[in-house]
């Protein structure tokens, strides 16, 4: 961290909040109970009031527009804020923080993630929501394997997901399946066959035939568990407080803290390396939030709005003229952005790759970097630009099929990822829909950022994976453009684009 910028991780328990807060060079770990009580009609959150009869189950509430606090009715939202600032201010953050990182269950969908958010404003600059399921799967650093299961226990109920990290820092979760919680595991311990069943269906559900990684994450404070998975596969112990300092350590953060738990098979013999440092909070970047999601895990009309929300950003950013109408996200614009004069290559047909014989390079290439604006980003030297208005179009040497389109857009001062996101998601849904466009995530973590991610087929040929970043007063789009099929050949050129990628300060 750079000067006194503030920074605060939260896992969103059932009744507890676990926290982490780093300013400047100290890191300050707490475990909070979600207390509220009403007294003389006055809403209060105490800090270290230990009475189960004041706890707040919030993840049970979120739904609904009040909570019942003792006897008294209060909405769940001013709750719900009230607990996370006495939270904050338990770890030493009273005046609130720069960026604030939310970790919700991998159950909670759009609707209560904006809750969420809206209640967290008031304490944070910024305010970025994650998956407790990916966060916990990097706990282990730079060892996270590319799938692993996750058991997220609360008292009534548990969520059994599975994980798959891409090898551009994205996470997809699929699954979901709601099972039996602590408190029946209590009760009925053959409970816990059940939630085996869900484990060892998710293990079935991985792609090759590796050992898996079950992560069991105790969200409720309760007992350690009976769970048990069959050899090879690893199973890790986590709680509240290991899932806030994995999230710091994406953020650059490397508090001093136990290992978790591990019960390893014969083949794993090392302890897990420090995590990866992420460049978060360097310069305050957007909201962290929701990761690409299968199975049914995203409503019809959501996915409705998914499907169109970026027409603005196709039209202007791919096809080289102005959109039809101007999109909801131009009000944030500091100046109008002119249309650009000549055609941009992008999201247009693309041919079949030529054979190309394979090669062996002794050593990595050699990198260049790339500039359009305040954005600056890597590629190896065979790679080549052209500038055009606001925008880069990148073409290796080799295959001319493939191409990056790097592309930006002023924001006023102060105007925010959430600003952007909700303004075309609101935009989108007056404009109705475009069969093009797809597998659209609010936010996405691409190595270490946050990106709102979506896919383009300009035709039955080929594909365009777009990432969309935020970042001090600017609005930068990358596009990776590839024969449909042939994703894999742009791979690693397109990572190390975005993950290369830098701001000038402005």
């Amino acid at each position: 961290m750079r000067g006194e910028r503030s920074y605060a991780a939260v896992h969103l328990g059932d009744g507890v909040m676990s926290v982490l807060h780093a300013r400047g060079d100290e890191v300050i770990e707490t475990r909070h109970t979600t207390s509220a009580v009403v007294r003389d009609g006055v809403l209060s959150f105490p800090v270290d009031l230990d009475d189960p009869d004041t706890v707040c189950h919030l993840s049970r509430t979120i739904d609904d527009p009040v909570t019942i606090v003792g006897v008294t009715p209060v909405a769940t939202a001013e709750v719900l804020a009230g607990t996370l600032k006495a939270a904050l201010h338990s770890a030493g953050a009273s005046d609130g923080v720069d960026v604030l990182e939310i970790s919700c269950p991998a159950t909670w969908g759009h609707h209560r993630r904006r809750t969420v958010r809206l209640a967290a404003q008031p304490v944070a600059r910024e305010v970025l929501l994650v998956d407790t399921a990916v966060a916990a799967v990097h706990s282990v650093g730079e060892r996270a394997p590319e799938f692993a299961v996750v058991v997220e226990m609360a008292l009534l109920d548990s969520a059994v997901s599975a994980v798959t990290l891409d090898a551009d820092g994205s996470a997809t979760v699929s699954g979901d399946w709601i099972t039996t919680g602590a408190l029946d595991l209590v009760a009925d311990g053959s409970g816990w066959r059940r939630v085996e069943e869900r484990v060892a269906a998710a293990i079935a559900s991985r792609p090759s035939r590796d050992p898996v990684h079950v992560f069991v994450v105790d969200s409720a404070g309760a007992q350690p568990n009976p769970l048990s998975v069959t050899v090879p596969h690893v199973l890790r112990r986590l709680d509240g407080s290991d899932v806030v300092r994995a999230m710091a350590g994406r953020a650059g953060i490397s508090p001093e803290g136990r290992v978790p738990e591990i019960e390893v098979a014969d083949y794993i013999s090392d302890i897990p390396l420090p995590v990866r440092s992420a460049a978060w909070l360097s310069e305050v970047t957007a909201e962290s939030d929701e990761v690409r999601r299968r199975g049914g895990a995203i409503p019809a009309t959501l996915i409705a709005v998914a499907v169109v929300i970026l027409v603005a950003f196709v039209v202007v950013l791919m096809r080289g003229a102005p959109a039809p109408t101007q999109p909801a996200a131009a009000r944030h614009l500091s100046t109008p952005r002119p249309p650009p004069t000549t055609s941009v290559v992008g999201s247009t047909a693309v041919r079949a790759p030529p054979v190309v014989p394979a090669t062996t390079s002794p050593s990595p290439p050699a990198v260049t970097g790339f500039e359009v604006g305040r954005v600056r980003l890597e590629l190896p030297s065979t790679w080549s630009a052209r500038e055009e208005p606001d925008r880069l179009v990148l073409v290796p040497d080799d295959l001319p099929d493939r191409r990056i389109v790097v592309a930006t857009t002023p924001l006023t001062p102060g105007a925010t990822f959430d600003d952007v996101a909700d303004d075309l998601f609101a935009e989108a849904d007056r404009r109705g829909g475009d069969t093009s466009l797809g597998n659209l995530t609010r936010a996405t973590d691409v190595g270490g950022r946050v990106a709102l991610s979506y896919t383009e087929s300009p035709d039955d040929e080929s594909i365009v994976r777009w990432r969309v970043f935020v970042e001090d007063d600017l609005q930068i789009a990358i596009g990776c453009q590839s024969t449909l099929g042939e994703e894999a050949v742009l791979e690693d050129d397109c990572a190390r684009a975005t993950t290369s990628l830098t701001v000038r300060p402005n």
